[in-house]
């Protein structure tokens, strides 16, 4: 089967959608797509992701990309996923739903991982008409510095620790 052949037969399967009564076929069309994927190529696998980034607006691509990760387990597709959303999405909250399941369900490396996050943080700023002044240099106390992070825990916590550690190193500094 060519990779083509490969994305028709993902689209007819989702196309044929999710529901009680054809789950279980879904599921074992999903299973057999997913040991084909597996079986190909590295230059195979390329050209099921280039025709998925390429061929499709984002809210299709981004159904069948989600419909790949859920029931193929393919997490390859998450990259595919953060390339359309930071490419095209427009909308705050399509990428934070993404970047939530990503954390939830997903792997991706942690560049891509944090350029969904700052996209997702500019999409914010935009609906909010926030102004991003940060880059701005007058008004700043260049002997304070502020350590930002969403959590501390405990001390066994790692990014507790790790910041903690930052903290440490720049009041010697």
């Amino acid at each position: 089967m060519t990779p083509l052949e490969w994305v028709k037969n993902i689209i007819s399967v989702c196309a044929a959608g999710i529901d009680r009564e054809n789950e279980q076929r879904t599921q074992d069309d999903a299973e057999k797509l997913a040991e084909i994927y597996n079986n190909y190529n590295a230059e195979q696998q390329e050209s099921v992701h280039q025709i998925l980034r390429e061929q499709f607006q984002m809210n299709d691509a981004l159904y069948i990309l989600s419909f790949l990760v859920k029931y193929l387990n393919l997490d390859a597709f998450w990259e595919d996923i953060i390339w359309h959303v930071c490419r095209e999405n427009k909308d705050c909250f399509v990428g934070s739903m993404v970047e939530a399941q990503l954390e939830i369900y997903g792997t991706a490396p942690y560049k891509q991982k944090r350029m969904l996050h700052r996209k997702n943080v500019r999409n914010f700023m935009q609906a909010l008409n926030l102004l991003d002044d940060r880059s701005k240099e007058q008004e700043k106390n260049k002997n304070r510095i502020v350590i930002v992070t969403e959590q501390l825990l405990s001390i066994k916590h790692a990014p507790t620790l790790i910041t903690l550690e930052f903290a440490y190193i720049l009041q010697e500094k």
